[in-house]
Parts: structure tokens; C-alpha cells; sequence
């Protein structure tokens, strides 16, 4: 069986639509792919799922803002590590750190694919471990990826029947279709092939 996954998006901030009822499908389950693109195209990636995509967004986008993740400047080092520690110099210079947590928000981008009739929530760890361990293969072989701040072994589905994920970016604009490709490549995922359980950390 072939899964395809119907990408929209980036959404983020600066890029929620405008409609409300926009707004409340984005409320739905679904992977996301999150983007953080720095000074020479260093871009950071981000693999995740949630039952209810729009609230996940925007746990990643609060936990950005209120200084309790870690932060790059504009050429994608890391500044700020968002433990206590880290919060609690942070206030003694809160303009700098609102400021830092600010730009890092407004470069963050989420692309994100709804579940459908074939893409059931039932098969979203499955989705997201394979997508996870594509993104890593890519940081890996050096496909213009600096890092990937999450691959972690997510545990495939023994009953799965999809042999190969596709992307399907036609609803993209072609810089973000050409985004999505990059980070997780234009062919199809081959499931059964996808290694998941490898750690990574930066």
C-alpha cells in the first residue's frame, strides 16, 4: 500500500491563515515537519505528530517564547540552552532574551500533513518514525541538513500494511515544495527498509 501525505502549510508565525475555520482544521491529527532556516542556509529540522496538530504548534512555539527551549542566533549556534539555569541568567537581560526567543519564532517554520481516509491517526507513529529516521539518513549524507534536533527510535507498527510513503507538496508554493524535498527528499520512503531506533542528539 502507498500512504501519500498531502503537505500544506508553512504555517507559523507570521503565517497562521487568516479564516477561522482554516485555523480549526490545522486542529486535527497529523505529522508535521518543523524548519528553522540561519544565515547561509544552515536549516534545523524537526519531525513530530499530534492527535491535534494546531495545539502541538503552538506548544512549540510557547515553549520558543517563554525561554524554556533551546535558542540559536542568526547563524544557528546554539545561545541560550532553556534549562532553569539558563532561564534564570536570561533574566537579568530579558530584552536580549526576548528578543533572541522572538527572531528564533519568526524563523521556525511548520509544514504539516493531515491525517485522511488512507493516512489513519492509528498509523501515526509509524509515519513519524519513518519520516524521522529519513530526516536523519539525510542530515547524515550531507543533503544541505546542519542538524536534526529530535530523531529518537519510535517503534514501527508489526501489522503496518504500507510498504512506501510519498510526498505529495503540489498544495506547496515551490520554495516551500522545494523545503519539504530537502529535508526529506523527493522519492518515495521505502517502509520496510526504514531503520527507527538509532538515537541521535546534537
Amino acid at each position: 500500500m502507498e500512504l501519500v501525505l498531502a503537505w500544506q502549510g508553512p504555517v507559523g508565525a507570521g503565517r497562521f491563515p487568516d479564516a477561522e475555520a482554516a485555523i480549526e482544521a490545522l486542529g486535527a491529527p497529523g505529522v508535521y515537519l518543523r524548519i528553522k532556516t540561519y544565515r547561509n542556509g544552515r536549516t534545523v529540522s524537526y519531525v513530530g505528530q499530534s492527535r491535534n496538530v494546531l495545539a502541538r504548534i503552538d506548544q512549540h512555539l510557547t515553549a520558543m517564547l517563554a525561554l524554556q527551549t533551546p535558542l540559536r542566533d542568526g547563524a544557528g549556534r546554539t545561545i541560550f540552552a532553556g534549562d532553569a539555569g539558563a532561564r534564570f541568567a536570561a533574566y537579568n537581560d530579558l530584552a536580549a532574551a526576548s528578543r533572541a526567543a522572538a527572531e528564533e519564532a519568526l524563523r521556525t517554520r511548520f509544514y504539516v500533513a493531515l491525517c485522511d481516509a488512507a493516512f489513519a491517526p492509528e498509523r501515526l507513529d509509524l509515519v513519524e518514525g519513518t519520516l524521522k529516521a529519513r530526516l536523519e539518513e539525510r542530515v547524515a549524507a550531507g543533503a544541505g541538513l546542519a542538524a536534526c534536533e529530535n530523531v529518537q527510535g519510535v517503534p514501527r507498527d508489526p501489522f503496518a500494511d504500507i510498504a512506501r510513503i510519498v510526498q505529495d507538496t503540489g498544495a506547496l508554493a515551490a520554495e516551500d515544495s522545494e523545503v519539504v524535498a530537502r529535508a526529506l527528499g523527493a522519492e518515495p520512503i521505502r517502509v520496510d527498509a526504514v531503520l527507527v531506533g538509532a538515537g541521535h542528539a546534537e
